[in-house]
């Protein structure tokens, strides 16, 4: 089965299609929910204009429909694992962000995230909306191209993705690794409003007749917003090292797949 147009094999570019089709639904930036249908439709069309070429030389599709049906679903499942694996930087700034909000009080004010389109922390959403322009300021999102490309190195069009015990071990180093970049990039805010809830603490045992608990909600949420911008000279350092993380990850998991 390999229908041709112009000399170009209509078979052969769906697959290729297929996989950055996965890629630009999930990954940041591309397949934020605020990227019309269309813009990602259209992108997915022009990368595989530019890797067509490239990857599909001296590859000759499934003669059979069943086989071509199923090396679509595995040219789509590809895309959408490394499509998953890079929105790991939203994934930790919004667990970050759930822990700030949690101490400041704003855990019950959550807004609606306009990249993702679904509830987030207002922390969470700050980041993200930050790191998302970081992202693109520094040319970032090209990496992620890059490994796509990459992909192909490890996964072919004629290769088969191999299912073993290195995936579950890459499933939980990425679940606890994710857990613990949250953690660090919210320890510094969380324990300066730990220590000031504790200061109050004792504040309101030596002064009874003060309201603290009226007091410590706008007094965690100012000093919550003030280190917020305290500590923003050094997010990018941070973003840095999470890109490179997620780069790391995606090397593993395509290693695992491959």
């Amino acid at each position: 089965m390999n229908l041709q147009v112009l000399g170009v094999s209509i078979t052969v570019f769906l697959m290729v299609l297929f996989r950055w089709a996965g890629f630009v639904m999930l990954a940041p930036v591309f397949g934020a929910k605020t990227v019309p249908t269309y813009i990602k439709i259209g992108l997915a069309m022009a990368f595989t204009v530019v890797v067509f070429p490239i990857v599909s030389h001296g590859y000759t599709p499934p003669s059979n429909l069943i086989e071509y049906g199923m090396a679509l679903v595995q040219e789509t499942m590809v895309g959408l694992s490394i499509g998953f694996i890079s929105q790991k930087i939203l994934y930790v700034l919004q667990g970050a962000g759930q822990i700030i909000d949690l101490q400041m009080g704003l855990a019950i004010g959550s807004l609606l995230d306009p990249i993702n389109g679904v509830a987030s922390p207002l922390s969470g959403n700050f980041y993200t909306v930050v790191a998302t322009l970081l992202l693109l300021a520094t040319n970032a999102h090209y990496y992620l191209i890059a490994a796509m490309v990459r992909s192909y190195s490890f996964i072919p069009l004629q290769g088969s993705i191999q299912i073993n015990h290195s995936l579950v071990d890459f499933a939980m180093q990425f679940v606890t690794g994710t857990f613990v970049e949250s953690i660090q990039i919210a320890l510094p805010i969380w324990g300066v409003l730990v220590i000031t809830e504790i200061f109050l603490g004792f504040v309101s045992k030596a002064l009874p007749q003060m309201n603290i608990f009226a007091l410590s909600f706008p007094l965690k949420i100012i000093l919550g917003f003030l280190l917020m911008i305290w500590v923003l000279s050094a997010f990018s350092v941070q973003v840095d090292n999470l890109v490179q993380d997620m780069l790391n990850q995606m090397y593993y998991l395509l290693k695992g797949l491959g």
